[in-house]
């Protein structure tokens, strides 16, 4: 059934919204349940659309209402009471009401910064809503709504007077001065099944002035923020000051992230069978906040890695293509890189056993995977990036080989795809099919992005003598038709 079933037309309805933004802002419900403790059900009724924050015990609620659902109770609502999310007040006001608003604190780490309190009280001072900052004030003003409703109502027909569109006109300026984002990151998406040189192809990159790597964000979550497993400069991720100052400068400090919290929903969302809802189809309510709650996070993430490096361009080797999909739906400008090696030299790397570095403290081993299990996976990235180009993702392709072959051609391939301009003298570190490397601040990734100084792009093909007859045949028949449409 519909919230607007439930709604009795014969007592005033107060529609409470705090969005879908992942913080949760518990207080805004604690102050609904204080007020409507001391009302009879015969004076009001109220909803609640409570989203990741606490379900309120005094009224009746949802987590999640779709968007015509919640438009509807907007418009047969008497009083609408709102985050300070400006999308949230414009369609308030559209139902014809000037809603409460109560801006989220990022000193309650409600929000992330303080342009809703900064956006409300400009927004206050025009009369364009009722801000309140405390809960007495927002008991009064609802309060002040019943007993007054003429005052908390705009007419919403084609007929307006001159002062409702000339506060149309504010607000519509007001919203584009103080939701003004800085430049969109710009991000470089390696794509590609494992042990398929992106690690090296992304450090190479991150030697390019104005590009920073960052190596797989997708397991920044566990392997930096919970497990503090190195960085790629050689210290802890809680020591590294690159990744410090980026924790402060998005999230106020990575004691304010759960990384549980991603993780849980890095597995349910960041998943191949999950890829065609991440591109065009709506997913169920569950999965569509849990989304969300993950494109805000990354959002932040890479805004503040932005800022910190001050870099144009920041390259990801995150490799998923589900990730490229959830990415699509972020503010960022993501391009893809799909990365592809010979799927035999793939498939002998994957059964090699190398240690983990980054691990303090014991021995780890990086998985081993089958000929038959590193051929499967080959051939299936190669057909989701294939999709992934189809669906509209800007998308271009590098053979690993041919990388090695002409390291310079093809990072000036890649820059120009990304739209990256290229500073004079800004492949010095590329002498011929040698790379120079420095220091990076990489999370997760082939032990290799620990290396520095000059390196040999030398082809590995210890494949064609090692790889034993029985793996080669059942790679080369798994991978037959992708194998040679790549060249191979």
């Amino acid at each position: 059934m519909k919230p607007i079933d439930t709604i009795r037309p014969d007592v005033p309805l107060v529609l409470v919204t705090v969005g879908s933004d992942h913080h949760r802002f518990d207080r805004l419900v604690d102050w609904i349940d204080a007020w409507v403790q001391v009302r009879d059900a015969d004076e009001v009724q109220v909803f609640v659309q409570h989203g990741t924050s606490k379900r309120p015990s005094r009224c009746a609620s949802q987590p999640y209402v779709p968007h015509d659902e919640l438009n509807a109770l907007m418009s047969r609502a008497d009083v609408v009471v709102t985050q300070g999310g400006p999308m949230s007040i414009v369609e308030a006001r559209d139902a014809g009401c000037v809603p409460v608003v109560v801006p989220r604190d990022p000193a309650l780490h409600e929000h992330v910064d303080g342009h809703q309190i900064a956006f409300c009280r400009r927004l206050d001072d025009d009369e364009l809503i009722r801000m309140a900052a405390t809960r007495d004030e927002f008991g009064a003003l609802l309060d002040a709504a019943l007993v007054t409703p003429d005052e908390y109502t705009v007419p919403v027909d084609g007929k307006a007077d001159a002062r409702v569109a000339e506060a149309a006109r504010r607000l519509s300026n007001i919203v584009t001065e103080l939701s003004a984002t800085p430049t969109i990151p710009k991000v470089l998406l390696i794509l590609g099944s494992g042990r398929s040189g992106s690690t090296l192809l992304e450090r190479t990159l991150g030697e390019v002035a104005g590009v920073s790597a960052l190596g797989e964000t997708v397991h920044l979550w566990e392997r930096g923020v919970r497990d503090h497993e190195l960085c790629g400069c050689g210290v802890p991720f809680d020591a590294c000051e690159f990744w410090s100052a980026v924790g402060k400068s998005g999230f106020d400090g990575w004691s304010n992230i759960d990384p549980g919290e991603m993780i849980d929903g890095r597995h349910r969302v960041v998943r191949t069978r999950r890829i065609p809802e991440l591109i065009a189809a709506s997913p169920s309510a569950r999965h569509r906040l849990e989304r969300e709650r993950m494109v805000n996070r990354l959002d932040q993430l890479y805004r503040a890695a932005q800022q910190v490096s001050g870099s144009r361009l920041l390259v990801d080797s995150s490799k998923l293509p589900a990730y490229a999909a959830l990415l699509r739906r972020a503010n960022v400008d993501v391009r893809c890189v799909f990365v592809v090696r010979d799927p035999r030299g793939v498939a002998h790397s994957w059964g090699k056993s190398v240690e983990r570095p980054e691990v303090v403290g014991e021995q780890a081993l990086m998985p081993r995977y089958s000929a038959a299990r590193s051929a499967a996976t080959w051939t299936m990235f190669a057909g989701l990036a294939g999709a992934l180009r189809a669906s509209g993702i800007a998308m271009t392709t590098v053979r690993y080989e041919d990388f090695l072959a002409a390291p310079a051609d093809t990072v000036r391939h890649l820059l120009d795809f990304a739209d990256h301009d290229l500073d004079p003298g800004g492949l010095a570190q590329i002498d011929g099919r040698r790379v120079r490397l420095g220091n990076a601040h990489t999370v997760a990734g082939n032990p290799m992005r620990f290396r520095t100084g000059t390196v040999d792009l030398v082809r590995d093909d210890a494949w064609r003598s090692q790889l034993p007859a029985r793996d080669r045949r059942v790679v080369e028949l798994l991978t037959l038709g992708v194998r040679r449409a790549l060249g191979y």
